[in-house]
Parts: C-alpha cells; sequence; structure tokens
C-alpha cells in the first residue's frame, strides 16, 4: 500500500513546538490530518526548557558548559520528539514529503542590550534551528519563515 504524502508544519515556542500535518483529501484540497505539541525540552533537564536562562546569574566562564549541556539537551529531546511523530505517521499510512518551520527571524543576540532579553533571543534561535535540524537529519526539504512575515511569505 503506498504511503500518502503529507507535510510537517512547525511552530517554534520555548521548549516546544505546535505541529500541524497536512494531506490531501481525496479530492485534493489541504486538509490537516494531525495537530499536537512536540517537546523541544527534556524534563529530566529542567534547564533545557530555558537553556540560556541557566546561565545568566553566573560568570561566563561558568555559564558556558551548564549553557551547552542544556542546548544539549534541548536539541536531543527535539530530534526524538521529530522522529517519534514521523514514526507514529507511517504507522497511520503518512509519509512525511516537506517540513516548514516557524520561527523568529535571524538575528544576533549578542546584539540586544539586556541580558534577560539576550538569553530569550538566543532561546528563540535555538528552537527553530533544532527544528530545522531534525528536518534534515530525516532528509526532508524544509522551508523556514519569519513568524513576523511567514502569512505574506507563505502566501508567495
Amino acid at each position: 500500500m503506498a504511503m500518502r504524502p503529507v507535510a510537517i508544519g512547525l511552530r517554534s515556542k520555548t521548549g516546544r513546538a505546535l505541529t500541524v500535518v497536512v494531506g490531501r483529501d481525496v479530492s485534493g484540497r489541504p486538509e490537516i490530518l494531525d495537530r499536537r505539541e512536540l517537546p523541544t525540552c527534556d524534563p529530566e533537564v529542567p534547564a533545557s526548557y530555558q537553556p540560556h536562562h541557566a546561565g545568566l546569574d553566573l560568570p561566563p566562564e561558568e555559564a558556558r558548559p551548564i549553557v551547552a549541556a542544556a542546548e544539549s539537551a534541548a536539541r536531543a529531546a527535539a530530534l526524538s520528539s521529530f522522529a517519534s511523530l514521523r514514526a507514529d505517521l507511517r504507522s497511520r499510512g503518512l509519509r512525511a514529503a516537506a517540513v516548514g518551520v516557524v520561527g523568529p527571524p535571524l538575528r544576533d543576540p549578542a546584539k540586544v542590550g539586556s541580558a534577560h532579553m539576550r538569553a530569550h533571543a538566543a532561546e528563540g534561535q535555538l528552537f527553530r534551528a533544532v527544528l530545522e535540524e531534525a528536518a534534515r537529519k530525516a532528509r526532508l526539504p524544509c522551508q523556514t519563515l519569519s513568524d513576523r512575515s511567514a502569512w505574506e511569505d507563505a502566501a508567495s
């Protein structure tokens, strides 16, 4: 039996991704086949929810390994969640054909003045990047859109 091709849409958030899976019905119209949240943090590593916040009150040399470990846990959680999603879809006869990621626009967190806001900016970049990485590792075409212009970009 042929697998039905679908597209996976991911909206990156802190510690999670909002997910929608879209396919075509028998008449060819788009239909939503699945909605869920994917964790992109590890509950066993609380700092993985906001990795850059974990080092805010520490000197940089102490913060670096803590932030790196938290980022690594977030990355592993995202990859595992994405693989589980794909496995679940396959079990339902659905084959992921492409991925769309919506997240914050790319910007340099170092240019953000406030340390707290810089942490948020870095985490926004991280959670967007781990979703893109999951698509690449699955060898799926991936289109990334800024959350500030996603509707206009998608329409064009």
